[in-house]
């Protein structure tokens, strides 16, 4: 019966267990079993000199294994037939990779705009291909969009070639690393800490039990005796001297003697 009781929790600690899993990445290298080659468009003109950002895209090719691509395109390239850029990113993606092992940045500037013209109504997008999501998570993903917008906005400092440099400077070092997830870690311990309390109580399992299976029970009730000298009462097996006289106590009387 037992046995069938604990079949019943089997799965909750399997679950557990996943959990477990889950909460520790450690995440992959891609193989290069894919046509990796690395791509620099810049159909909208905006890139100027990009060895500084192939350098950058080579560096976290090598590290990950997973193959950076940088597109430029121009406002009127997707506005007007697609609902937004990122539906003409999934289609950029699409018709320049025939793998999932991309990477793909999607920058978007008004048609012929130039610095001197003030204010650039940009755009930009991510896509990457389902085979980089060991790597490019969504954590990992969030922080590079972060990083990427706030170089971009900074058009004092950054162009748009160093600002997408940069951001991928600032990811490569560390994307590689092992990481826990506490919140799952501490709630996958948490499951598992109630599933095997509940499943002893349910068997039956008491620690105290068995810590008192050889105990010897009293063969009699709590049982009073007149101490020989004064007279007055004493409970057996609790003292070696009376309470009140302090005269000592027979031996069969005292803690202990009836188990000996």
């Amino acid at each position: 019966m037992r046995f069938l009781m604990l079949l019943f929790y089997l799965p909750f600690i399997l679950f557990t267990f996943s959990m477990f899993a889950e909460a520790y990445h450690h995440p992959h290298k891609l193989p290069q079993n894919y046509d990796y080659k690395i791509v620099v468009e810049d159909k909208a003109n905006v890139l100027g000199n990009t060895a500084e950002l192939r350098n950058s895209l080579v560096a976290f090719y090598n590290r990950t294994g997973i193959s950076p691509a940088v597109i430029t395109v121009e406002n009127s390239d997707w506005q007007g037939n697609y609902s937004d850029l990122e539906n003409y990113a999934y289609d950029l993606y699409v018709n320049h990779f025939a793998d999932e092992s991309h990477w793909l940045i999607v920058y978007s500037t008004p048609d012929g705009y130039s610095s001197s013209d003030g204010f650039e109504d940009w755009y930009w997008e991510g896509m990457q291909g389902n085979d980089t999501d060991d790597i490019l998570t969504k954590s990992v993903t969030n922080s590079f969009n972060d990083e990427l917008q706030k170089n971009l906005t900074a058009r004092t400092r950054y162009t748009v070639s160093s600002a997408i440099s940069t951001s991928f400077d600032d990811l490569t070092p560390t994307v590689m690393k092992s990481k826990v997830n506490w919140a799952m870690l501490f709630t996958s311990i948490a499951i598992l800490a109630f599933v095997c309390l509940h499943a002893c109580l349910m068997i039956g399992i008491n620690p105290k039990a068995r810590k008192y299976a050889k105990a010897k029970p009293c063969s009699d009730a709590a049982q009073e005796k007149a101490c020989e000298y004064c007279g007055y009462t004493y409970v057996v097996d609790t003292c070696t001297e009376c309470p009140h006289c302090g005269a000592p106590i027979p031996p069969e009387d005292q803690p202990g003697a009836r188990f000996t």
